[in-house]
């Protein structure tokens, strides 16, 4: 059974500032630069902590694991507690969370602290979003996510060269301290800026659904994780069996339970069920390109990893450019033909990254990347824009659950596309060290896949999304965006 019902749109209440999108990605920002800070600090952690380098990982898989675990509680626990109070709250806990990991004093301590902060950043993203979704009108959705997306941009690409300077400068307890003072400043803006939005009764916690999406997706991300190598190939099986045993049991129980946690009823609306599918498969295309680039720039061109770390932030410089003029080209042209065309030009950009080589020169690569990451940016906000469409007002926090869990998946499953795809090119050239011919390989494989991952975005129609469509009028107007009541 689902729980899909029709959304209203009541009085409005007072204006929501235009700086509440930028808000509520702060937190996301915070997070980004907390989850690639701490990978360039795990050295630093493993010689303070008394543990090799190699259990360091620990520190970090925990953390996705708690938030693979407790998303899919996200959308229940905004709907029962209000999605301002709970962004509070999830900001909160994130900060003790931090704390704890910097006061920790061994690897337990610090694995402990780490599924904490995961369970208050698996609340952050979903419930952030449904704040802001909620507070604004179907016309302002583009505008209103450009915004929200544009911090979480900079976090990951930010991250490694700020968790190398405060290592060197300071102390990796500084990581996670730093969050402590952003924490507050979020907290105190989303008060006073954005309006409190009431609960809505979401009926009983669907326990077993969640213990069973919990079990499915943690295993799921485990085994995902480690077929690059870091876990035994034995335990990635287990793995891998367990996750694709819970994952169809808990879509049975679902489907049979009267308020399910994972709601099915949500792909019966055409755009979202398009999105959650083909948007899904392209991001698993993309996600591992941050790691291939940081390989080639290093292995190909020599370059070390605070200078490809520069680089690769005209990537993200890029994506931020977009943002501006987004919402322009798909209040003009629609979802359908920006969309299709856009994954074209994207799997040109990540195939043509192949080409550079040691004697390629560097303003064409620093050009190449901004324009990718332009690309890249135009889909993700589509993506993000169209998922929430034509979602009823009331069932807009189950669907941002919904929509983070196949995010987070993408995100797995493309780093280990990436890690798989370098493998086979290193079996073909029958060597057992990566090397720059074997990322230039798995590059243009990314490109390739790319292309076939456009094709899906056919099955869109020219008016998906008219919903939130405004021809001729421009995606960043000076008039703050206006709040309303679901």
């Amino acid at each position: 059974m689902d729980m899909l019902s029709s959304g209203t749109i009541a009085a409005p209440l007072p204006r929501l500032s235009a700086a509440a999108p930028l808000i509520i990605g702060s937190a996301l920002l915070m997070q980004g630069i907390d989850g690639t800070a701490i990978t360039v600090a795990l050295p630093a952690m493993a010689h303070s902590l008394g543990t090799d380098v190699l259990r360091m990982n620990l520190a970090v898989s925990a953390y996705l694991l708690s938030i693979a675990v407790f998303i899919p509680a996200s959308g229940w626990i905004g709907d029962r507690f209000g999605a301002r109070t709970t962004f509070c709250w999830a900001i909160a806990l994130f900060m003790l969370a931090s704390l704890l990991c910097g006061l920790a004093t061994s690897l337990p301590q610090l694995v402990a602290a780490r599924i904490l902060q995961g369970m208050g950043g698996a609340l952050m993203a979903p419930v952030g979003r449904v704040v802001l979704l909620r507070a604004v009108p179907r016309h302002d959705y583009v505008r209103a996510i450009s915004l929200y997306t544009a911090p979480a941009l900079i976090g990951p690409v930010l991250g490694a060269p700020l968790g190398g300077l405060i290592v060197e400068i300071a102390s990796w307890h500084w990581i996670f301290f730093i969050n402590l003072p952003l924490g507050l400043i979020g907290i105190a803006a989303t008060l006073r800026h954005i309006p409190a939005l009431p609960a809505s009764p979401p009926g009983p916690f669907d326990l077993l659904g969640f213990l069973l999406l919990g079990i499915g997706l943690s295993c799921g991300t485990l085994a995902l994780a480690g077929i690059g190598g870091s876990i035994p190939l034995r335990i990635v099986i287990l793995l891998a069996a367990a996750s694709l045993a819970a994952l169809p049991l808990a879509v049975l129980h679902a489907r049979r339970t009267a308020h399910p946690l994972l709601d099915l009823g949500l792909l019966r609306i055409r755009s979202f069920r398009i999105v959650m599918q083909h948007g899904t498969i392209w991001r698993s295309t993309v996600a591992g390109l941050p790691v291939l680039l940081a390989l080639l720039l290093q292995l190909s061109l020599g370059l070390g990893p605070l200078a490809s770390g520069l680089i690769l932030f005209t990537s993200a410089a890029g994506a931020l450019a977009m943002k501006a003029v987004a919402g322009t080209l798909l209040h003009r042209y629609g979802f359908r033909r920006v969309m299709i065309a856009n994954a074209v030009v994207s799997a040109f950009f990540a195939g043509s990254y192949a080409l550079f080589d040691a004697g390629s020169p560097l303003w064409l690569l620093v050009a190449a990347l901004f324009l990718g990451g332009v690309s890249r940016s135009l889909q993700y906000t589509s993506l993000g824009t169209l998922a929430f469409a034509d979602i009823p007002d009331a069932a807009m926090a189950r669907a941002s659950g919904f929509a983070s869990m196949s995010q987070e998946l993408a995100q797995s499953l493309g780093v280990s596309i990436a890690t798989l795809l370098v493998q086979l090119a290193m079996l073909l050239r029958q060597d057992g060290q990566a090397g720059a011919t074997d990322i230039r390989t798995a590059l243009a494989l990314v490109g390739i896949m790319g292309l076939i991952a456009a094709l899906g975005f056919r099955r869109l129609r020219d008016d998906d999304g008219a919903a939130i469509r405004i021809r001729n009028r421009p995606a960043l107007s000076p008039q703050p965006l206006t709040a309303t009541r679901p």
